[in-house]
């Protein structure tokens, strides 16, 4: 059976990762770190070679996928860059000589309550599932963070798609991802997936002022589109150039008081990846026949990216 050609449940999910840990386990780590607001295990995966984890310099990615539950190609095309990376090490010289430079540090669903309502009938169900009020639920997690939470695109309304939450990282999951990032050193580059639209944004996303690390981010996403090939066209562009949106991940990764607390900032974007804008028919609903090319391109997305990242840090 081919893994990758299909979209697969969150228990389903979390047993490929055992089976690759199992298959690969000088290579493959796992880690609960986190609950969500129905109990479901938040896991994380660490990739590369144990004999130099335990190296204080050792640099990390750290990506993530899922924020938003009807976003299932960005899980899948996570799964798809996992197994690539496991199956290639020792085999591939490029991904070799990618996983001795760095630890890649995943999680493969962000948002497994969300994602689990997505299968049971509400297949755009976008936010997770937190409870508050007789039929309403959710908050949307990539308006939760705390970087500038609350400045704009997004709401104070429970029913909205963007509800932005009680109050600045009040969800059990953006916590535990904050702590868990917090708790992860050396991490240079860090990439949240989304989709669609086929599109590299990078910080900020609350306000339409560039940050002075522009010309860095738009030459990472020039290296980025090379990588990917010229079928698959994507924009790299200010988040806030698509749309006006505060609180979310990549902001947080990339905001001062982050920097402040890992003494630099780093690299961090959001990728929405296929389908292409125009292609809005098919939209969330990529079908699964895609997973394979999707995850082809974004793993030399990737490389690109670490290889941008080690020799462009940002001071």
């Amino acid at each position: 059976m081919d893994w990758h050609a299909d979209y697969h449940r969150y228990s389903e999910i979390l047993t490929f990762f055992q089976a690759l840990a199992a298959r690969s386990p000088d290579l493959v780590k796992l880690k609960v770190f986190g609950l969500t607001h129905e109990g479901r295990f938040l896991m994380r995966v660490t990739i590369g070679p144990h004999k130099r984890s335990e190296d204080p310099d050792r640099k990390r990615i750290w990506l993530q996928a899922m924020q938003h539950a009807r976003e299932w190609i960005s899980g899948a095309t996570v799964q798809y860059i996992a197994e690539s990376l496991v199956n290639g090490y020792g085999r591939d010289p490029a991904i070799t000589r990618m996983l001795d430079a760095v630890e890649v540090v995943l999680v493969p669903v962000a948002n497994p309550d969300g994602y689990e309502y997505s299968w049971m009938g509400e297949r755009l169900w976008r936010k997770n599932r937190r409870p508050i009020q007789p039929g309403v639920f959710g908050v949307d997690m990539n308006r939760n963070w705390p970087d500038h939470w609350n400045n704009g695109g997004s709401s104070p309304d429970p029913r909205s798609d963007v509800y932005m939450g009680p109050f600045a990282a009040s969800e059990p999951e953006v916590q535990a991802l904050m702590n868990e990032f917090r708790a992860t050193p050396n991490i240079v580059g860090a990439i949240d997936y989304h989709s669609y639209s086929q599109l590299l944004l990078y910080p900020v996303g609350y306000t339409l002022m560039p940050s002075v690390y522009q010309p860095q981010f738009r030459e990472l996403g020039q290296v980025f589109q090379k990588a990917i090939g010229d079928q698959t066209p994507f924009v790299p562009e200010q988040s806030s150039q698509l749309y006006i949106a505060s609180g979310g991940a990549e902001d947080w990764w990339f905001g001062d008081q982050t920097a402040k607390e890992r003494g630099g900032r780093i690299y961090s974007i959001c990728i929405e990846l296929n389908p292409s804008e125009r292609e809005n028919m098919v939209g969330f609903l990529l079908p699964p026949s895609a997973i394979r090319s999707v995850g082809e391109e974004q793993v030399r997305g990737l490389m690109a990216f670490v290889s941008y990242t080690l020799e462009h840090p940002l001071l």
